[in-house]
């Protein structure tokens, strides 16, 4: 019980750590694009987004694409720009699934299934964690012409660097909780230290049964009377003096 009771907060512990780990030592990716995305939210606005990842990392990187095409409708906008998006990516691409194309909006992060955006028209969310992403951050600005102002940090912490929405100079430590991916994290960490808690002292015990010392403190049992260390006073499954019962030595 002890055991399970450690094996809890190191697994949660562990996977927060592999995450911070993964955010200040990975560089976050941008190329090559591995998901295109272009969708109407529900707050009517036409978006894109582009997602790519490597080790422990996920990124995607969006934008309010309205402004990109005049006199359109939103849904004009969306068609328009998957059209755009499938000629960039390349009938290869897309055919070999180096590129997935896709009107669906992101299972997680600022857009997720769809939801109202910011105020701002650009952004970025980047995950981490292993084996699956379970906290990120979003830098998001604005955008005057094509140059990127007022880029801000939202859900992290700098390490150093100038956030950027679409730079890559900086580090920060995520603090958004992904709840499914924290939840499998934490589970299989934790799984993975009550072995490393309970493994090697069952080998241990085994071997000393086998030997004929005591589980606990290795006591050599030779000769020993009763059911119990005379060291350290534990009892000894399976123990029993030769030509005796439990039932008899009393």
């Amino acid at each position: 019980m002890r055991r399970w009771k450690a094996a809890g907060p190191l697994g949660l512990l562990t996977t927060l750590a592999v995450a911070w780990l993964l955010a200040a030592a990975v560089p976050v990716p941008m190329y090559p694009r591995r998901v295109a995305r272009a969708w109407l939210g529900e707050d009517g606005r036409p978006w894109s987004c582009y997602e790519t990842g490597v080790f422990g990392v996920r990124d995607a990187w969006w934008q309010d694409v309205t402004d990109s095409y005049a006199g359109l409708t939103p849904a004009e906008v969306v068609e328009r720009h998957s059209a755009e998006q499938a000629h960039a990516a390349g009938r290869r691409a897309v055919a070999d699934g180096r590129i997935d194309l896709t009107s669906a909006p992101p299972s997680r992060g600022t857009l997720a299934r769809g939801r109202a955006g910011p105020v701002e028209v650009v952004g970025s969310d980047s995950a981490f964690g292993w084996p699956r992403p379970c906290l990120w951050y979003s830098v998001r600005g604005e955008l005057t012409g094509t140059t990127l102002v007022n880029d801000r940090l939202v859900g992290g912490v700098r390490l150093f660097g100038v956030p950027s929405s679409r730079g890559r100079d900086f580090s920060a430590l995520p603090l958004r909780p992904i709840w499914t991916g924290l939840a499998l994290n934490a589970a299989a960490w934790t799984a993975l230290w009550l072995l490393l808690l309970t493994v090697p002292g069952a080998i241990r015990r085994s071997r000393r049964r086998a030997r004929g010392l005591c589980e606990r403190c290795a006591y050599d049992l030779a000769g020993c009377t009763g059911q119990t260390c005379p060291e350290c006073g534990t009892a000894q499954l399976g123990f029993e003096q030769p030509g005796l019962t439990p039932d008899t030595d009393r």
